[in-house]
């Protein structure tokens, strides 16, 4: 059965770190959750998740609001369109070291309040360090974590590919538990650090980018919700089990058929997947939770047929693992999403 061509769900907390700033510092934080249709409510949950959709509604409705494409994190407010000049002038690049560069430099012109400078420590180690000139410690943080978040996406979507790391380091203190970072970077991820910057094999400056103008506007058009899933490595065998779940989630499956289907024995998969650090079943509630995200966002079909279409043979199954994954009921997500 066909099912929505899913895109990753995000989580909710990168929302929430920004909606509590709006709120200390007395921005509208009403009127952006409304203009982005995101629900107060719907942020209750730590849990929670949002579509890319969702994630690009908020973060760009952030921006227009303030006036500002740093989304009032800055002193100084970035002006609208620098991202999308920054984009159009990284396609034109041959590699990825033209690329960053040309990018970052069209930061140095539009940006008051920070730089981010790529180096080379050696031949063989390349850094991109960032420093700033903000003084509020929690808008330090999440500028600084949601700068680096969206660089890696953006190296990653230059050469179509997940990119390795050396390291990843920010000069603030941790303040969760959050396994997102590891996730994300998967590499040491150290804090207090004198610096924040972000750390790789010096050869991969030479990488053809392999973007266009045309592929550029179509990335416009999806950002920024498709930098957070940048990093997705489409060749690793996680993300040949998620692609092949998504179009095949109604009809069930299992690890054994799984490993028939890419022609490996069941325990060369589980191993694969153990060295990607995940599980069939944690892939499979991954995906199906991602797809019935997009469907409660995007359609209005029932419940029962969102339950079928996601592999679940009863509706009150598909209710307890749609909660476990969220901390909502599915029909609760439905009616927040529609503010």
């Amino acid at each position: 059965m066909k099912v929505l061509a899913s895109n990753a769900t995000i989580p909710v907390e990168r929302a929430l770190n920004l909606l509590e700033i709006w709120r200390t510092r007395n921005f509208d934080a009403d009127r952006l959750l409304k203009r982005s249709r995101i629900s107060k409510v719907l942020l209750s949950s730590s849990k929670a998740r949002l579509s890319q959709s969702q994630f690009s509604s908020f973060f760009n409705s952030a921006a227009l609001l303030g006036r500002d494409e740093s989304w009032g994190l800055c002193p100084v407010p970035i002006p609208i369109g620098s991202f999308a000049l920054m984009c159009r002038s990284v396609a034109r690049q041959p590699t990825l070291g033209a690329a960053l560069r040309t990018g970052l430099n069209c930061y140095h012109v539009t940006a008051r309040d920070f730089e981010a400078r790529l180096t080379l420590t050696d031949e063989r180690l390349a850094r991109i360090r960032l420093t700033d000139r903000i003084s509020d410690p929690e808008c330090r943080r999440q500028f600084h974590a949601t700068f680096v978040f969206f660089l890696y996406g953006m190296m990653c979507w230059v050469t179509g590919r997940r990119l390795p790391l050396a390291g990843v380091d920010f000069v603030f203190p941790r303040a969760s538990a959050s396994a997102e970072p590891a996730r994300v970077y998967r590499t040491r991820v150290s804090y207090s650090s004198g610096y924040t910057e972000l750390r790789f094999d010096a050869g991969l400056l030479q990488l053809a980018n392999t973007q266009d103008a045309v592929s550029a506007e179509d990335f416009l058009r999806k950002s920024p919700g498709n930098l957070a899933v940048a990093f997705r490595d489409t060749a690793s065998a996680a993300e040949r089990v998620r692609r092949y779940l998504r179009r095949n989630l109604g009809e069930g499956s299992s690890l054994e058929n799984m490993a028939g289907v890419l022609q490996l024995s069941v325990a060369t998969l589980r191993r694969r997947l153990l060295d990607d650090n995940t599980s069939f079943q944690r892939l499979k509630d991954e995906v199906r939770r991602d797809v019935s995200i997009e469907y409660l966002v995007s359609t209005n079909l029932p419940l029962e047929e969102l339950a079928m279409r996601t592999g679940f043979v009863e509706v009150s199954a598909f209710h307890r693992a749609f909660k476990r994954w969220t901390g909502c009921a599915p029909g609760d997500y439905r009616k927040r999403s529609a503010v």
